[in-house]
């Protein structure tokens, strides 16, 4: 992964304009966190991890073509202590499901975006109601707040899959059916009432 990928996802998750906003969002983190290390504070960034300086005390090497002991002076070395995320990401990787963590990581990433995108159309559908004639907005009006109750279970389950509940999945396929039938019956219901 390089500083092209990392900009392209900055844009697409953060809805920033150009590819020139996320390059310097990312040089800018990037500059902070090199700040705080060359003034000796930590940079915690949960649940990624942890960058630190440390201090190494001199010691005697070896020169790997002679044998000859070189001596190397102390220094300051920056350190990276991986946080819990990363840390699970690794396991999974020991155990053979890295792969299968990091899509199910990436397919919750994209039906949080896609719940996020459902909600504001729901919103939208509901301005539309004002147009209707009485009775079909009443019946839309509450077919739509039902559906939008289950979307916001559903959402709530996602999240819950985000934080790796092992049984999340399957309730949140669930909710998210229960979800869109409601949407279905109710947009159905007020196309009756014309």
């Amino acid at each position: 992964m390089a500083k092209d990928y990392l900009t392209a996802y900055m844009k697409t998750r953060a809805g920033l304009e150009t590819n020139r906003q996320a390059e310097q969002c990312y040089e800018a983190i990037l500059e902070e966190i090199g700040i705080a290390l060359a003034s000796g504070e930590k940079v915690v960034l949960r649940p990624f991890g942890t960058f630190a300086v440390r201090n190494r005390a001199a010691r005697t090497g070896r020169n790997p073509s002679t044998g000859e002991a070189v001596p190397i002076p102390p220094r300051t070395v920056p350190v990276f202590l991986p946080g819990e995320e990363l840390r699970r990401t690794t396991e999974a990787l020991d155990k053979g499901k890295g792969k299968a963590w990091l899509e199910r990581r990436d397919a919750v990433r994209k039906a949080t975006e896609q719940f996020d995108e459902l909600r504001g159309r729901m919103g939208a559908y509901l301005k539309q109601a004002g147009s209707l004639p009485q009775d079909a907005r009443s019946a839309y009006e509450r077919n739509l707040g039902q559906a939008r109750e289950l979307l916001e279970n559903a959402r709530y389950r996602l999240d819950l899959l985000r934080r790796g509940g092992a049984d999340a999945l399957g309730e949140l396929r669930k909710g998210v059916d229960s979800a869109l039938g409601e949407l279905k019956k109710s947009l159905n219901s007020a196309g009756k009432k014309f």
